[in-house]
């Protein structure tokens, strides 16, 4: 690959790209977004594994036990619908069923949901509080937070959580930074790096030919 076509793989790559930061309503950054792309595998990994450990269960017999069986009780749908509950849960005193079915969407029908929650009665992790009202029991919470525990000292999970909390705040940095250019306080200048400038197309003439 010569340098033309680096350079157009690059301007490719990030037009490509800035059609995924526009949707999600965000700014886009060109320093931080090339040490993402250069990262790329080791981000793919993180991402494509984070879901994978968040369902792996405690290691130690007796940590969470009542929902590992609640939720392998229901092998299709057991464990987004009984986390669904968990985040109602915790963000309100009780909630009806009709609310988890939003909360779950289509992930999964009515009846199923409807199974979950009655082995999440029967568990003991669900209390009904009348004629279509429930709330997380103590047993609920307990096992719940002791699980949150065994997640926050996995090691690969810390990664995670470090790559994109760094990533976001290169993000903020690059964008308080162009703030400070734009506001002409630094005064007068140049401050862009090398590879801003080939996304600006800057030097095109130079690497492409006469006529770009």
């Amino acid at each position: 690959m010569n340098m033309a076509e680096h350079v157009k793989r690059l301007q490719t790559s990030i037009a490509k790209r800035r059609k995924i930061y526009d949707a999600c309503n965000a700014r886009f950054s060109v320093n931080p977004f090339i040490f993402l792309w250069r990262s790329r595998y080791r981000a793919i990994y993180l991402f494509s594994q984070m879901g994978l450990w968040l369902q792996e269960h405690p290691k130690i017999d007796g940590y969470g036990a009542t929902i590992r069986q609640w939720r392998e009780s229901h092998i299709n749908v057991g464990g987004f619908v009984s986390r669904s509950i968990l985040a109602l849960g915790t963000t309100q005193k009780h909630f009806t069923r009709a609310e988890i079915e939003v909360a779950v969407g289509s992930a999964a029908k009515p009846t199923a949901i409807k199974n979950v929650i009655r082995t999440g009665i029967e568990l003991k992790l669900l209390k009904k509080c009348g004629a279509d009202s429930y709330r997380l029991t103590h047993l609920c919470v307990e096992e719940a937070f002791d699980r949150v525990i065994f997640k926050m000292l996995t090691p690969s999970i810390i990664e995670f959580c470090e790559y994109v909390v760094m990533w976001n705040q290169m993000q903020k940095t690059a964008q308080h930074v162009g703030d400070l250019e734009q506001s002409g306080r630094l005064g007068g200048g140049n401050y862009r790096s090398l590879s801003e400038e080939i996304v600006r197309e800057t030097y095109d003439g130079d690497i492409y030919g006469p006529g770009r």
